[in-house]
């Protein structure tokens, strides 16, 4: 069996995926403080981490310390997807109230990224192998208008494998 998980889904639950959330109001399917996710996963027992919207929630040292959680369960040769709000371009492809909204999400992120920062989180992990794969190449993607299913072009991403 594959096991795959949804770090911090909120009401973005993935089919076939362990959806984990710390609100018990999104009724997750498992409910975890990330800071105790490699608590109750064994080492080298996942296939595949999607880790969208989260990274922004927590100070550095927690982020960081999840990244290298997430590649301590991973099994080898498996990745993780990471996505987060990208403030420089928010800036530069939404008006001033939207890009408000994305960079500070009502006073709910503690950090802010580009590509850059994300970059240097990755490369201060325990992942060797991370590259930037580009929103539009990401076929489950959250949309924040289902009217119209077109990926936020203000978010960065990241692929991290495990090898």
């Amino acid at each position: 069996m594959v096991a795959k998980l949804n770090l911090g889904c909120h009401c973005f639950k993935l089919d076939g995926f362990c959806n984990i959330d710390i609100d018990p109001e999104v009724k997750p399917d498992m409910l975890l403080d990330l800071k105790h996710l490699s608590d109750c996963f064994d080492p080298n027992t996942i296939d595949f981490i999607h880790a969208g919207h989260i990274l922004e929630h927590m100070p550095s040292g927690d982020a960081l310390k999840l990244l290298n959680d997430c590649f301590t369960i991973l099994k080898p040769c498996c990745s993780m997807l990471v996505i987060v709000p990208n403030y420089e371009i928010a800036t530069k492809v939404c008006e001033w109230p939207m890009a408000e909204k994305v960079i500070l999400a009502n006073g709910d992120h503690k950090q802010i990224y580009n590509d850059k920062k994300l970059l240097e989180l990755f490369k201060a992990s325990s992942f060797t192998y991370f590259y930037n794969i580009g929103i539009n190449n990401i076929p489950y993607m959250i949309y924040s208008d289902r009217n119209n299913p077109m990926p936020d072009p203000w978010q960065s991403t990241m692929l991290a494998i495990k090898l």
